[in-house]
């Protein structure tokens, strides 16, 4: 996807905990709240972000590249092939699930400090896996927290893992490209790890979606790895 032109000034970064995180960073006009953990990145999108996407969509190159190499078929033939353990999920790196926990805990409370903070009605976990994130941290922030996951094996470990939780909802067999969720629904859409596994168009198409499933305040939260320079890089293995 095309880099979008917004710089950030790191004289105004803020460090809380683990993370940085700026005060506010205008792109097109919306407001972005980025922080950076040691190895990923989490960056949320206030519900007025329609004018961002509307911005990636217009970009002449919005999926030219990343179309060539993402490849959903053989995604989910490789995720069916992994175990449903924490370690498989995280590529075996299991030991770092609790600094992210922790990571995403502080970043959280940050959040909510916010002047209109989201509210803590109903939260969505998108690429939930086997359900790590909603057992470690969203179902105890939140009175409902639905899962969605492509790979049904890994849903059912969720389900198998949080049949007993009061605040789990609905569990959603669904990869994020076909996921439309109904408007007015969410106060936190949580993603992570997950966004290079969908084309740029895609991609764009879903963050137009989950935009429009948010409640008033409602916030999107993408926590992704990135990278030091503009090259791709193609992981064969999972066609991502």
């Amino acid at each position: 996807m095309s880099q979008s032109n917004a710089t950030l000034d790191w004289d105004s970064v803020l460090i809380d905990g683990s993370f940085c995180i700026t005060e506010r960073l205008d792109i097109a006009g919306v407001a972005v709240y980025l922080c950076y953990l040691i190895l990923s990145g989490i960056m949320t999108l206030p519900n007025s972000m329609g004018a961002i996407v509307d911005h990636l969509a217009d970009e002449d190159d919005a999926d030219a590249c990343d179309e060539r190499h993402v490849n959903y078929a053989k995604g989910a033939q490789y995720w069916t092939q992994c175990d449903p353990t924490v370690d498989a999920m995280l590529g075996g790196f299991s030991k770092l699930s609790q600094l992210d926990i922790s990571a995403s805990q502080q970043f959280m409370a940050t959040l909510y400090k916010l002047e209109d903070p989201p509210g803590k009605d109903r939260a969505v976990d998108c690429g939930a896996g086997i359900g790590r994130i909603t057992e470690l941290f969203l179902q105890h922030r939140f009175k409902k927290v639905d899962l969605v996951e492509q790979c049904e094996k890994f849903l059912n470990k969720a389900k198998e893992k949080l049949q007993k939780s009061a605040t789990v909802g609905d569990f959603i067999c669904c990869g994020l490209q076909d996921f439309n969720p109904s408007p007015d629904t969410y106060d936190i859409v949580w993603t992570q790890w997950v966004l290079s596994h969908l084309t740029d168009k895609d991609l764009v198409n879903y963050l137009r979606r989950c935009t429009s499933s948010l409640k008033p305040n409602g916030v999107l939260v993408l926590k992704e790895n990135v990278t030091r320079d503009d090259e791709q890089e193609v992981d064969e293995t999972d066609g991502s």
